[in-house]
């Protein structure tokens, strides 16, 4: 099975995270998690264990400056799977 780590964060911090990525996240934090919660399952019966990373939505920021990438879907992508890599 494939492994990958998927970026999550809090309801708290949530609204952080939309005015970051407007366009990306343009409905409430219910919404955001059900599609979270669908994606998943989605990525399960292709054969993927997805894993949901929190993460702290200003640690993504700072990286994002440190490492001079846009906040976009990629970014979030890569951070998840830095962040979950440094919890096992």
């Amino acid at each position: 099975m494939i492994e990958s780590y998927s970026f999550s964060v809090s309801e708290v911090e949530y609204p952080i995270l939309q005015k970051l990525c407007p366009s990306d996240f343009p409905f409430d934090y219910k919404t955001f998690a059900q599609r979270e919660k669908e994606g998943i399952a989605s990525m399960l019966t292709q054969g993927m264990r997805v894993i949901p990373v929190r993460v702290s939505v200003n640690d993504f920021m700072e990286w994002c400056k440190k490492t001079n990438v846009q906040p976009n879907n990629t970014s979030r992508c890569k951070y998840a799977i830095m962040v979950g890599k440094q919890l096992e």
